[in-house]
C-alpha cells in the first residue's frame, strides 16, 4: 500500500466513526440524546483535566524560572 492509499483509508474510517458509534450505542439501548450527554460529559472532563495540566505546568515553570533567576543573582563571579 502506498502512503496516499493508507491516508485515504484512515480519512474514510474517521468519517465513518460517528455514525457507527451512534448506531452501536443505539443497539445497546442508549438513546441519541443520552449519547450526546455522555459525550459532552466526557469532553468536559477531558477539557478540565487538560486545563489543570497546563495550569500546573505553567506554575511549575514559573517556580523553576524563579529558582533559576535567584541562582543567577547569587552568583559572585559576575
Amino acid at each position: 500500500m502506498t502512503a496516499n492509499s493508507i491516508e485515504s483509508h484512515l480519512v474514510n474510517a474517521v468519517k465513518d466513526v460517528p455514525p457507527v458509534a451512534v448506531g452501536a450505542v443505539t443497539l445497546f439501548g442508549v438513546q441519541l440524546s443520552d449519547f450526546v450527554l455522555i459525550l459532552t460529559a466526557v469532553y468536559t472532563i477531558i477539557r478540565i483535566i487538560s486545563e489543570l495540566h497546563l495550569w500546573y505546568a505553567r506554575k511549575r515553570d514559573d517556580r523553576n524560572s524563579a529558582v533559576l533567576g535567584s541562582r543567577d543573582t547569587d552568583d559572585t563571579n559576575k
